[in-house]
């Protein structure tokens, strides 16, 4: 078998090593960059695809979207109405309501969970009865940026009462009007030679 030949300069053979590291190196490095740059590129095409679908995605005829569209409106209505509002909290509004639906089903795990609470091990919470407290407090200061106390709405009414409103000022004005007074003329004989200015 025949042996390798060594260089006659064992420098030169530690240097070509080195620079061939050194290029794999590099080459490795823009292979990472080149896959980091792609998940990047996927990760936006698929956000602005899932912004572009957004409800239309979601059957809103189901429960999940029947509770958030409730407790929106419920809560829209306690805050004086969309048109009020900026969008900011509207956008504080949809978080909210999110947010409370899964607060929603987390209790409704922890009614009909029949296991226990606490892990034997550690005496601790179970996770999810801790991420319900986070979301708790994310809901709660979501609340305090919109503000908890009920705002009045402007008091509109509706076209049946403004009628009726009307046709009862109409009735008062129409009972206050004086009636002409009619002076009936004395009866007698009438000179027709009376100088009519004619």
């Amino acid at each position: 078998m025949r042996e390798p030949i060594a260089p006659a300069d064992p420098h030169e053979y530690d240097e070509r090593e080195r620079k061939r590291a050194e290029k794999n190196a590099a080459q490795m490095e823009r292979d990472r960059q080149k896959t980091a740059a792609a998940r990047a590129a996927l990760a936006v095409r698929q956000a602005k695809k899932i912004q572009l679908i957004g409800w239309k995605a979601v059957d809103l005829n189901s429960p999940g979207a029947v509770a958030v569209k409730e407790w929106r409106t419920d809560l829209l209505a306690a805050l004086g109405g969309e048109e009020h509002l900026t969008p900011q909290k509207v956008a504080l509004v949809n978080a909210a309501s999110l947010t409370m639906l899964v607060i929603s089903r987390l209790d409704d795990l922890l009614l009909v969970s029949t296991g226990p609470l606490v892990d034997s091990k550690t005496f601790e919470l179970l996770p999810f009865i801790l991420q319900r407290e986070a979301l708790v407090d994310g809901l709660s200061r979501r609340l305090k940026m919109l503000g908890i106390e009920r705002v009045k709405p402007k008091s509109v009414t509706d076209l049946k009462t403004f009628a009726a409103e009307m046709r009862a000022r109409r009735k008062e004005a129409d009972d206050e009007e004086v009636e002409p007074e009619i002076i009936e003329a004395e009866s007698g004989p009438v000179d027709t030679n009376e100088d009519i200015g004619v």
